[in-house]
């Protein structure tokens, strides 16, 4: 074979592996949590209906994760002699994907039982190669950097939704406004549908940036978080969510009593901050007023008996539940004359669905990987480094916030787990760096490359 032809063969290889080209693959995955381009396969539209996935989802990160695993796995094969660990909280993770593929057995619907599947398998994929591939701060800085641009980009479209521009459909991503003609309020869902789900995505990203610009990096940084932060605000408000504004509310405390214990502010920037927020609110006080004080047609009520429906599945099905994705389907034989007329959807929050979906294996799973997300967050703040430990207990109360979100809420879109994945990522990323950089500074050998799991 001759050398063109060698280096024919290898020129894919070589693309892949070069450092601009991974930025711009990993940068397509968290602009696909608000650029969701994709397709789905089997669709099944009645699904989306009770709240359920209606296909498997062949996405922009698809794409963009094969691409960046064909030059990992590579590697690794090159180096098969080196012993390798699993990413640092991959075993929980993956506890909670088996758990969802054991509940086929169970499903009435196993079609629907496989869509979750699939997504799930994707996302742990998706955090196994972030945590092992990611092994330096400016790349750290690059991820949050990404997602605060990302909510960024969500906020200008959803001002703009709400200023009557902006409307578009576009490989499968459109945008949407619900205007409730009861309460006369108009609740902005961006392009992920839902304003709940954007709201989610929103604060999430949104405590991100308020950790970012209270950490001590580069002074373009800080700025870029700011203007996030205002123009987030500004989206999160129009989404009237009362649990993403909640969730975000408690997650902004967290940031800025941990920054204060570190003197890394003084009470000027909240309180400017607190401004800032009033002044946004107040453009908006009318309809804040309508959502908050107002009757919201019973939206708010109508969790309320679907809770008392995954109870009920609960009790029947406690160990193994009713399959994954199969709520809507299993709740007609649960579906007694009191319920008549009443809202029926996935139960709106997250820890009775996967309860009664996946049983209480799938329940100990998903809550065991978001403790042990915050704790290992906790372990990076005890650091005390200046930038990560700032950025770990960011990722840590934003998931907090979204924990309490949860409670009210389905989280079954894709962008909002695959954000929650994401930030949990970052703070396994940096306790491997942190743990690095104790190891090196004691003198004892580690590789950073290969994190050890916990």
């Amino acid at each position: 074979m001759s050398a063109v032809a060698v280096r024919a063969l290898f020129a894919p290889m070589t693309i892949l592996t070069n450092p601009t080209v991974r930025k711009i693959l990993l940068a397509a995955i968290i602009l696909n949590v608000v650029l969701p381009i994709g397709h789905h396969f089997g669709e099944r539209e009645e699904a989306a209906e009770f709240g359920a996935q209606e296909g498997v989802t062949v996405a922009m990160t698809t794409f963009a994760l094969a691409g960046l695993y064909i030059p990992f796995l590579a590697q690794g094969r090159l180096q098969r002699s080196r012993v390798t660990r699993p990413a640092r909280g991959t075993v929980p993770l993956l506890c909670y994907v088996v758990f969802i593929g054991l509940s086929l057995f169970v499903a009435s619907d196993t079609e629907l039982a496989f869509f979750e599947l699939c997504l799930f398998v994707e996302l742990l994929l998706l955090y196994m190669l972030v945590v092992k591939t990611t092994v330096s701060e400016s790349e750290v800085l690059f991820l949050a950097r990404m997602l605060i641009l990302a909510v960024a980009i969500e906020s200008v479209l959803i001002i703009a939704l709400w200023a009557g521009m902006g409307h578009f459909s576009f490989m499968g991503v459109k945008t949407r406004v619900d205007e409730n003609l009861v309460t006369d309020i108009t609740r902005i869902g961006g392009t992920l549908g839902s304003p709940n789900d954007v709201a989610a995505v929103l604060s999430l990203g949104l405590i991100l940036a308020a950790g970012t610009a209270v950490a001590p990096v580069k002074r373009a940084y800080r700025v870029i978080a700011v203007i996030a932060l205002v123009l987030g605000v500004t989206g999160l408000i129009l989404t009237f969510s009362r649990g993403g504004s909640s969730g975000f509310l408690l997650g902004l405390a967290i940031v800025v009593l941990a920054a204060k214990r570190r003197r890394l502010i003084t009470w000027k920037a909240p309180i400017a901050a607190c401004v800032v927020v009033l002044l946004i609110c107040a453009a908006f006080s009318d309809t804040l007023a309508r959502r908050l004080l107002e009757d919201d047609n019973g939206a708010a009520q109508s969790r309320f008996p679907l809770m008392s429906l995954a109870s009920r599945m609960i009790a029947d099905h406690p160990l193994m539940g009713v399959g994954a994705n199969n709520f809507g389907v299993a709740m007609e034989p649960y579906l007694a004359p009191e319920f008549s007329g009443e809202f029926l959807y996935a139960v709106h929050n997250r820890y009775l669905l996967v309860w009664s979906e996946t049983g209480i294996g799938g329940l100990a799973a998903f809550l065991w990987f978001l403790l042990a997300t915050l704790y290992r967050a906790f372990r990076c703040w005890r650091f005390r480094d200046p930038v990560l430990s700032t950025l770990a207990i960011a990722c840590a109360a934003s998931i907090t916030g979204n924990m309490l979100h949860m409670c009210v809420d389905v989280f079954r879109c894709r962008s909002i787990m695959q954000t929650v994945i994401l930030v949990a990522a970052m703070i396994a990323i940096i306790e491997n760096l942190l743990i690095a950089r104790r190891s090196t500074a004691s003198g004892a050998p580690v590789m950073q490359s290969e994190p050890v799991s916990v």
